[in-house]
Order: structure tokens, then sequence, then C-alpha cells
């Protein structure tokens, strides 16, 4: 694959990321009439996981664009969209990545679009409407916040690196997330918890924080952020060190990876 049609493909999930941002954020205005409050919220896979018309209505503007500008690409959707490529290239697209974040008005939530060709995901976007930042990569040519170029921390002790992390939706899921936090926190600087994988993704990447690691995600969590954070420099494994995957990602500054390993593996039962 060409660097030019790296860049288009970037190009695309920015496009398609700042549309479906603006869908939901117009939305979410005029369900609170601009003013402080909640748009309405309905619940998927638990009480406490919230989805709402407005993730819906994003993700439909993604895959009615990808329908017109790209027909026969591959859709995989959070909210449910689920189409075939003919083509090799597949997006994958959490319309509102941090949806909680998004009923609450905190400012952590956003699309994340990223674009896989031959199951290679080769270009991402995650826009934040809340605060109109944009952070972009394609393989092999690097990140960047808009048009700054992002690097992360040059830490090499553990014991002074900032760690974020998020918590599944499952109740005794959570219980031992939580007691794996209590276990690594007195080793670490101190934890983050944003409520966006795509976030702490690009938070690593950017160097607002040193490392994130969290378990049981979905692809869509995932796909444009980790792209992000390793075109920065950033290290990816499992917890334990494997492979990175939705199911187990640690993604950190180098300096530290290998130590966080073993911090990791010692908070487990």
């Amino acid at each position: 694959m060409t660097m030019s049609t790296v860049d288009e493909l970037r190009q695309c999930c920015i496009s398609l990321a700042k549309g479906a941002g603006e869908v939901a954020l117009s939305g979410r205005i005029a369900d609170t009439n601009g003013a402080i409050g909640q748009p309405s919220a309905a619940t998927k896979s638990s009480a406490t996981d919230l989805v709402t018309r407005h993730d819906q209505a994003a993700e439909r503007y993604i895959r009615e664009r990808l329908s017109a500008e790209r027909p026969g690409d591959g859709l995989l959707g959070e909210e449910g969209s689920a189409v075939a490529s003919t083509t090799g290239v597949r997006w994958i697209v959490d319309p509102i990545d941090g949806t909680t974040n998004f009923v609450y008005g905190l400012p952590a939530w956003g699309p994340s679009v990223a674009v896989a060709v031959d199951d290679i995901v080769v270009a991402g976007a995650v826009h934040f409407p809340a605060t109109g930042e944009t952070f972009h990569a394609g393989l092999g040519a690097g990140a960047a916040l808009g048009d700054l170029p992002l690097a992360v921390t040059l830490v090499d002790d553990v014991s002074v690196a900032l760690i974020a992390t998020g918590f599944g939706y499952d109740p005794s899921l959570r219980a031992r997330q939580g007691e794996r936090v209590a276990a690594l926190l007195p080793m670490v600087r101190d934890i983050r918890r944003s409520g966006s994988a795509a976030f702490d993704l690009c938070s690593v990447a950017c160097g607002r924080v040193d490392a994130y690691y969290e378990e049981h995600l979905n692809e869509w969590d995932l796909a444009a952020g980790l792209l992000i954070a390793r075109e920065s420099g950033a290290l990816a494994s499992s917890l334990d060190g494997g492979p990175p995957s939705p199911s187990s990602v640690l993604v950190s500054a180098p300096g530290i990876h290998a130590a966080l390993i073993d911090c990791l593996a010692m908070t487990t039962r």
C-alpha cells in the first residue's frame, strides 16, 4: 500500500469522525436546549452501559457516507452496523466512545473511526467535539493532534508514571478491576480514569498520561486509538506481555513497558 493511499484513508477517517461528532453534539444541544442537562438515554448490556439516539445517528451518518463514497467497503459499528467487505477494506467505528461522559456533559467523548486493509489497521482518527481536538494517524506515517506531531513521554521509572485505566460494565468484573487498581496504586505516581478508551489511548500518544491498560474492550474501542498511540512511539502488548487485543491491552511509553507488565502481574490473585 502506498503512502498516498494511507494518507487518503487517514483524511477520510478525520472527515468521518468530525462529521459524526457534529451530528452527536448538535443532537445533544437540541435535546438539552443548549442548557446544562442530560439527553435521554437507554441501557444495553447493563444498567451502567448507556446508549443514546445520538450514538445511533452518528453511526448512521458514517454508514451513509461510506455507502455513497466507498461502496463495497465493509463496516463494523458499535451500534449494530455490520457490512461485509468486497474490497478488502473494512471500517471500524465507535460513533461515541465515552457515551456516559456524553450523557453527563463531561468532555472525554467522541467518534473513533479506523480503517483496516486486509485486516491490518492502516489509518484512524478520534475527534473530541467538546475540546475541538482531532487525533489521527497513518500506518508508518506518524500521528498528530491537528497539525502537531505526537510523541509519548520519556519516563523510565514506573514509580513516577501516571497510569490511565477503565472498568467494564459487569459488577463482578468491576470489583476485580477495582482490586487491581488498589494494588497498582502504591507502585505508580497516580491513576486516572476518563471513561473513554479512545481518550486514554490518545492521552498516551500526546504525553498526557504515561500508560493505559484495560481488559474486556471491543474492537471499535481500540482500533483507531491503538494505531495513534503506536505511531506516537508507544509500545503495546497484552497485560501479560503477549500481543495486544481488545480482551487485554497495555499501551505505554517504552521506558516503563516491561516494568508495568511486572507490576500488573503482581496485582493478580
